[in-house]
C-alpha cells in the first residue's frame, strides 16, 4: 500500500497556541473570581494592567526577537511595580506604605489612570513605527584604550562631583560652578562603565582596555559608590550594568546574578541605606555607616523585615504620588499648566557657568511640601513625583494620555538608533545600556529633569563618537557584536 503524504505540522506553533490559550483561560477564571473579592475593582485594574505590561514582551517572545533590555519591557515593568503591585500594596498596608491612611480611596483611580497613561505609551511606542526595519548605522569599534580612558576619567569626574554636590545640598553648605558644572558629566561613567563590560563580554577587549576596565573603572566604581553612599539606585545600576552588557555581548541572561541582585537590594542596601540615613549629617560617612550597620545588627526579625520588605514596597508605591495629586489638585493646590516642564526645562539645560546664579533645582522637594507628604523633619527628602503625577498636576487626564504617548515616540526613536532591532557596535549597544538606565529613572521622576538627562547625554555622547571618529580613537567596524 502506497503511504499518503504527511503534512509537516507546525509543532512550535501549536505549543504556542496552547500556552495563550492556557493563559487566555487563566485569566478568565481570576476575572470571574475578583467580582467577590475585596478591593475586586482595584485588582481588575491591576490586572489589566499587568496583561498591557506583560504583552510586548510576550508578543517578541512568541516571534522569537525577545529582548530582555528593550525599553519597552524595562517601563513596563517598573510601570507595573509602581502602580500595579503599589496599589495594591498600599491599599492593603496603608499605615506603613501610604503617605497617609486617607489617601486609599484614591488609590483606585491612580492605578486607572496610570492605565490609560500606560495605553498611551504603548500607542506612541508602536503607532509611528510600523516597520522593523531601521537606518543601517555605523558599528564602531575602539582603536586602542584612548577613548575608554578618557571618558572613564571625564565620568568619575562627574560622579564624584556628583557626590560632593549632593551632600553640599543635603546639608545646606554652598559649593562651586566647577562642581556643579562637572556633576553633569557624572553618566559618561555609566557609558564607560557599560562600554567596557560589552568589549570585555566579546572577547575582543585588548590588553590595554581590561587595564582601564580593571584599573580604573572598578576601583573608580567602589570609590565614585563610597561618595554617593546614600543613593541605593546609583549602586543597583552599577549592578546591574555588566549583567546587561552580558546579555548583549553573549545573548544570555544570567538570572542567578539577577535574582541575587534583587534579593541584595532588599535585604542589604535598602536597610544599610534608609538606616545610614538616620543619623547626624555632622557625622563622617564612615562613623555614620559603622552606626547604621550596628542598628541593624540590633534588630529582630520582626523590625528587619519591616526596615528591609517593607520599606521597599514603600519606597516602590509610586502610585501614591499620582494618588495624592488627584485628591489635592485642583481643589487645594492648583494645576500648573506647564509650569513645572517647561521653564525647568530651559534652566536645567543653562551650565551654571554660564547662569552663575540659578537656583537649586529641588523639584522633588518641592512636591513633598507642596502635597504636604513631607514634615519637619522629612523636609529634604526626595519625593518623586512620578511622570503620570506630574502630567496630571499640570493638564489633568488629557496630560498623562498625550504626555505618555509622547515619551512613547521618543524611547522607541532612540532605541532603534541605538542597538534596537539589528546588530551594532559596541559603542552603540553602550549608548543603548546607559539610555535604558535613565528611562527606568525616568519613569519615578521629574518630565523636566529625566529630559535634560536624556538629551544632554546624547548631545555629548554624539560629540564625543564624532571626535573619537575625527582623531582616530573608533574606526567603523561592518561587524556587530
Amino acid at each position: 500500500m502506497t503511504k499518503l503524504p504527511v503534512a509537516a505540522v507546525p509543532v512550535a506553533n501549536s505549543v504556542r497556541s496552547l500556552r495563550l490559550a492556557g493563559i487566555f483561560v487563566v485569566v478568565g477564571a481570576i476575572f470571574s473570581i475578583l467580582p467577590f473579592v475585596e478591593n475586586s475593582g482595584l485588582y481588575m485594574i491591576v490586572l489589566a494592567l499587568g496583561l498591557a505590561c506583560a504583552a510586548p514582551a510576550w508578543f517578541d517572545w512568541v516571534n522569537g526577537r525577545l529582548d530582555y533590555f528593550e525599553p519597552v519591557h524595562a517601563i513596563s515593568f517598573m510601570f507595573f511595580v509602581y502602580f500595579g503591585l503599589g496599589s495594591i500594596w498600599t491599599v492593603n498596608n496603608p499605615t506603613r506604605v501610604a503617605y497617609d491612611i486617607h489617601l486609599v480611596p484614591y488609590i483606585s483611580g491612580a492605578a486607572f489612570y496610570c492605565f490609560l497613561g500606560y495605553i498611551g505609551f504603548l500607542v506612541g511606542y508602536y503607532a509611528p513605527f510600523r516597520t522593523r526595519a531601521v537606518p543601517r548605522m555605523r558599528a564602531e569599534r575602539l582603536s586602542g584604550n584612548v577613548f575608554l580612558l578618557v571618558i572613564a576619567i571625564m565620568g568619575l569626574a562627574g560622579l564624584l562631583s556628583l557626590g560632593v554636590l549632593e551632600t553640599a545640598i543635603r546639608q545646606g553648605r554652598s559649593f562651586s560652578i566647577a562642581v556643579a558644572t562637572l556633576s553633569q558629566l557624572w553618566p559618561l561613567f555609566l557609558f564607560s562603565w557599560a562600554l567596557a563590560w560589552v568589549v570585555f563580554f566579546t572577547g575582543r577587549a585588548t590588553r590595554g582596555q581590561k587595564w582601564v576596565l580593571f584599573g580604573v573603572l572598578v576601583p573608580g566604581m567602589l570609590v565614585a559608590g563610597y561618595s554617593t553612599f546614600s543613593d541605593k539606585s546609583m549602586a543597583l545600576t552599577l549592578l546591574i550594568v555588566p549583567m546587561v552588557a552580558r546579555w548583549y555581548a553573549k545573548k544570555r541572561m544570567p538570572w542567578t546574578f539577577l535574582i541575587v541582585t534583587v534579593l541584595v537590594l532588599i535585604f542589604v542596601l535598602f536597610p544599610l541605606y534608609n538606616t545610614f540615613r538616620w543619623f547626624d549629617l555632622g557625622l563622617s560617612r564612615g562613623e555614620r555607616v559603622g552606626m547604621a550597620v550596628e542598628t541593624i545588627q540590633s534588630w529582630d526579625s520582626e523590625n528587619f523585615m519591616r526596615f528591609s520588605l517593607g520599606t521597599f514596597k514603600a519606597r516602590l508605591a509610586m502610585v501614591n504620588s499620582v494618588a495624592i495629586v488627584m485628591r489635592d489638585s485642583p481643589k487645594w493646590v492648583p494645576l500648573r499648566y506647564g509650569e513645572t516642564i517647561f521653564m525647568p526645562t530651559v534652566a536645567y539645560f543653562i551650565p551654571r557657568v554660564f547662569w552663575p546664579e540659578k537656583p537649586a533645582m529641588n523639584f522633588g522637594r518641592e512636591f513633598g511640601r507642596t502635597f504636604r507628604v513631607t514634615s519637619v523633619r522629612t523636609g529634604d527628602v526626595f519625593i518623586g513625583p512620578t511622570i503620570p503625577g506630574e502630567l496630571y498636576w499640570n493638564f489633568g487626564l488629557p496630560g498623562i494620555v498625550i504626555g505618555m504617548s509622547l515619551l512613547g515616540v521618543m524611547v522607541r526613536y532612540l532605541y532603534r538608533r541605538y542597538g534596537g532591532l539589528s546588530g551594532v557596535g559596541p559603542i552603540l549597544i553602550a549608548t543603548h545600556i546607559v539610555l535604558l538606565v535613565q528611562w527606568v529613572h525616568f519613569v519615578g521622576g521629574t518630565v523636566a529633569g529625566g529630559l535634560v538627562v536624556v538629551v544632554r547625554l546624547v548631545i555629548m555622547l554624539e560629540v564625543l563618537r564624532w571626535l573619537g571618529r575625527y582623531y582616530g580613537l573608533l574606526k567603523t567596524d561592518d561587524s556587530s557584536i
